[in-house]
Order: C-alpha cells, then structure tokens, then sequence
C-alpha cells in the first residue's frame, strides 16, 4: 500500500477538482452549442414558415382571409391568430420575434393596401404591445427598436410618452422620437365641417419642450422628413423663432427658406440682432434665398462689424437680393478687400446681379490679378 504524505493527498485532491471544473466546463460549452444549433434551426423554420404563411395572407389573392374572406375584425384576428398558432403558440417569445421581424422586413418593401394589411397582422397578434414593452424598457436600444417598430407601422405613439423620449439621455432615443412626432401628429385640427379650426400645433409645440441641440444631420432629417408631410395648411414656422433652443430656432430658419414663406422676413432680419453665430448665419443666409430687400441696408450695416466668415455670408445673400445700392456697395469693398478669395466671392454677387459692372471693375483697377480674377470668373464661359 501506498503511503501519502499529507501534502500529497492536497495535491491529488485540488488536481481532481480542477480537472472537474475543466470537464464540467467542456460538457457545458457543447451542451450550449447543441442546444443553440437547436434552437437556431428551429428559428429559421420559424422564420421560413412565417414568411410563407405571410404571402398567403397578403400576397395570395385567392388565399387574402384578410381583406377579402372574412370581413368582421374580431373575425379576421382570431382567423389570423388560428394560422400562426398552427405553426407554433404565439406566446412563445422567439415565434413571436420571428413573426415580428419577418412583418417588418415585408413592410419596408410594399406600401398600400399590402403595407396596411401587414400593419393589421401586426396589431392582431399585439406585437405592437410587444414593442410599446420596449419603450418602456430600461434599456436605450430596446427603447429605440419599439419607436423605429411603431413608427414604421404608422401604430401611433402616445404624445405624453415622446414628450418624455425627445429629452431622453441617449442622442439616438431623442432622435427617434422626434421622428416620430413630426410623423404622427397634425400641425391643424379640423372641424366637422372640414373648416380649420386654427392652430392645433401639436407636432411642432413640441420642440419648445426640446432640452438638447439638434445636429447637423438631425435637423437635415427632420427637414427632409418634413418636406414629404402633404399639409392641408402650411404652418406659419415663424411661430417657433421665439424658442430658447438655438438649434431649434437654426431648423425653422431653414424651414421658413424651404417654403418660401417670404412674409417671416420681417422676423428675420430682428434676428439680425442675435450673438449666437449659427442663428446669426442662418438668418443672413436665408434673407438671401428669400431675396429680402428690406433687409439690405441692415445687412450692409452689420458688414464692417461682423467676422469674415458672417461677411463672406453678407456678400452671398447681396448678390442674391441684387439691387442697385447692392452693387454699389460691393464695388467699393471690392477694392478696399484685400484677401483674393473674398474679393473672387464679390465678383461672383455682382456679375450675379449685374454682368455690365465686371467692366467697370476691370477698367477701373486694370491690374494682373484682377484681370486674373475675372478670367477665373469666366473660366467655363467663352467670354472674356
């Protein structure tokens, strides 16, 4: 018989237990792996079948039980809720993670009658619940995936809820929330008799709420967004000018300029005034696009005490104004300029506005650079 020392018998024993662990960790990671090839090609039948049965709801004409065999709308969800059921229970999460992904992958590629057929199978399995439980999760992903579901299924989001998420702590959840209130939410509301019975607001009174800056790209969105709203009325987007968000106040600028609403100029050029430079820029900007002549002798004022960047912007916006005392004002700081660059800008306004007085500049200074200038000028014309 063998005789252990003590310590021997330690060794043994904590080799034992360390072999163990190691076998029990080798039996669990292919447990785990069977058990998620499983489960992967179960979700991929659901997946195939979903797709399958969805066709034949939507897409077969002779097989529609939606719109066309049952007309009755309790009818129609438990016509639905039967065939998935066939498949698999409806309450079991990763069928119902299956079906949702599958309705919203059609969804993005048909509109009409199709895409309001999806949205029905949507709201008759309630995986629009499933996504409300979303929002109202902890988590911020789980929050923007619930918005992105019921704001491409046009299923509304209620406004006491947005009017929370557009001050969300994370970028992405107030970005798509706001989405989702210019998508959803009426600027006018209507009568019985169709008349309007003036400013409801709704969707645009909410970004007074609005605590963060907007973007860049985020304010491009919106507008973007905004643009394909077919609007009864068009809202008078000086309204919101008076908000103490800058970024805010930067989006209606552009919006103003987007629907030519020449009588905001007025506003406008009060917002002059402004320290912030990006409300400052914007407004010298878009008193150009609108060609807002009563603005001339206020931005011809502010030239000498604004920076150069703000006076670059100045010369743009005369050129597109275009009127005689323009012209003339331009010719004198043509020659009291000395950087090339805004002197090539201020040749751009006046040829913009009048052709004939590039002469009278070439005449008068009658010098290599400026004659270079102008070539540069001419350099895709034959002129010159």
């Amino acid at each position: 018989m063998i005789d252990l020392s003590e310590e021997a018998f330690l060794l043994i024993v904590v080799i034992c237990i360390i072999l163990s662990i190691v076998l029990i960790e080798i039996v669990f990671v292919i447990l785990y792996r069977i058990v998620s090839t499983i489960v992967d090609v179960k979700n991929k039948n659901y997946y195939s079948k979903v797709e399958e049965l969805l066709n034949e709801l939507v897409f077969d004409d002779e097989q529609n039980y939606i719109s066309k065999a049952v007309k009755n709308y309790v009818e129609k969800q438990n016509v639905i809720l039967k065939k998935f059921n066939n498949i698999d229970n409806t309450s079991n999460p990763n069928f119902r993670k299956a079906i949702q992904k599958v309705i919203l992958k059609f969804h993005k590629n048909v509109s009409g009658s199709v895409s309001e057929e999806l949205r029905k199978i949507y709201i008759a399995l309630r995986l629009s619940k499933d996504s409300v439980l979303k929002i109202n999760s902890n988590k911020w992903m789980l929050k923007v995936e619930g918005i992105i579901e019921l704001t491409q299924l046009n299923i509304k989001i209620p406004l006491t809820t947005l009017k929370i998420l557009i001050n969300h702590k994370n970028e992405i959840v107030r970005q798509e929330a706001i989405f989702a209130v210019v998508k959803f939410y009426n600027v006018f509301e209507k009568n019985g008799d169709n008349s309007y019975n003036g400013y409801n607001d709704i969707k645009f009174n909410l970004f007074g709420y609005l605590e963060y800056e907007l973007s860049e790209w985020q304010q491009i969105k919106l507008i973007n967004t905004i643009s394909q709203i077919k609007f009864d009325v068009i809202p008078d987007f000086s309204k919101w000018l008076n908000s103490e968000n800058k970024s805010v106040k930067v989006l209606f600028i552009k919006l103003i300029v987007q629907y030519n609403q020449y009588e905001s100029i007025p506003i406008l050029i009060t917002l002059l005034e402004e320290k912030d430079e990006k409300i400052l820029k914007q407004t010298i900007l878009a008193l150009g696009e609108l060609e807002g002549v009563f603005a001339v002798n206020k931005l011809i004022e502010l030239y000498s005490v604004l920076n150069p960047e703000n006076r670059i912007d100045i010369i743009k916006s005369l050129g597109k104004i275009g009127t005689d005392n323009v012209v003339t004002f331009l010719i004198e700081k043509f020659s009291e300029t000395i950087d090339d660059t805004v002197k090539l800008i201020i040749l751009e306004s006046i040829k913009t506005i009048d052709e004939k007085q590039i002469d009278t500049i070439r005449i008068k200074h009658n010098d290599e650079k400026t004659n270079l200038m102008i070539k540069h000028l001419y350099k895709n014309e034959n002129v010159a």
